[in-house]
């Protein structure tokens, strides 16, 4: 197994070594020749001269309007930039206090307390087949349907799943309701959600972070993400297990929180956050200014 993943990451290693710059990147340090040559890669036989125009541009106007960039304070003062950050921020928040996490590193223990009939195995296995028809399905659906529509079609079906999940087990611990007949329902359940948060919440963040941010904060914005990311990560595992096991709430208010959650920050991210869809980085950044 580890040696198969070892073939991958050198896989990755290689092809991405193929991969061309940004033309943005080219454009910021004077390379305009390189930078056409890049946009005529990526956009085929098409005239890119008004694309191209629209980057330097919307790069000397940046670069008037201030003359130091990448600084943290950057992502708060400006508008554009808080916008971005808060929306990239709202996914990472969805993603581990979501169920999304918990039901990959807790689903063992989940699946246990509601008698589910197949082994821990079978379950490993299923839950990595959904994981893969998802991100299969992801790849479809991205630029057919656009980044907004996938965002609210997969935050209300991961509340909704949240919403039974709790649902069940408020009946099972606290009503001390006979629930063992539909058992297999949170176990769906966990299933769609695991589906929808890969075509939505979970890989729109990832494309998301590469659309919005503005060039002079994208390294800085990203590490920032990956720093608050990782706490939210630790945070949220050992908040379960403290509120189910620990003060013996049960699964069920956790549950509940991650319906909440999950309902709350899409509609936060569905109006922060602007259709990427066919945009330029110039449209985006305009709009994120408004």
């Amino acid at each position: 197994m580890a040696g198969a993943f070892l073939i991958i990451n050198i896989g990755f290693v290689i092809i991405f070594w193929f991969m061309p710059e940004s033309p943005y990147f080219f454009v910021m340090r004077n390379r305009i020749d390189e930078a056409e040559e890049v946009l005529e890669k990526l956009r085929g036989k098409c005239d890119i001269s008004e694309e191209l125009q629209t980057i330097i541009d919307s790069l000397s106007k940046k670069n008037k309007q201030s003359s130091k960039s990448g600084n943290l304070k950057d992502i708060f003062t400006s508008k554009a930039n808080f916008r971005a950050f808060l929306s990239i921020m709202l996914f990472a928040v969805t993603q581990h206090f979501g169920g999304f996490f918990t039901i990959l590193t807790y689903g063992q223990l989940i699946f246990k307390s509601i008698n589910n009939i197949m082994s821990d195995y079978v379950v490993n296995v299923v839950i990595g087949a959904v994981q893969l028809i998802s991100a299969l399905v992801t790849t479809l659906l991205v630029d057919k349907f656009g980044r907004k529509p996938l965002i609210l079609a997969s935050g209300v079906s991961a509340a909704i799943c949240n919403f039974v999940i709790g649902f069940y087990f408020f009946l099972k611990e606290y009503m001390h309701a006979d629930v063992l007949s539909v058992s297999w329902i949170p176990f769906i359940s966990s299933l769609i959600l695991i589906f929808t948060f890969n075509c939505g919440l979970l890989c729109l963040q990832i494309i998301l972070m590469s659309e919005i941010f503005a060039t002079e904060i994208k390294a800085i914005s990203t590490c920032l993400v990956g720093v608050v990311g990782g706490l939210l990560a630790t945070l949220g595992s050992k908040l379960y297990i403290w509120i189910a096991i620990t003060l013996n709430y049960g699964h069920s208010l956790p549950f509940f929180v991650y319906f909440v959650v999950v309902a709350v920050c899409t509609a936060i991210i569905l109006h922060v956050t602007p259709e990427t869809k066919g945009k330029t980085f110039a449209e985006i950044q305009i709009e994120l200014g408004k």
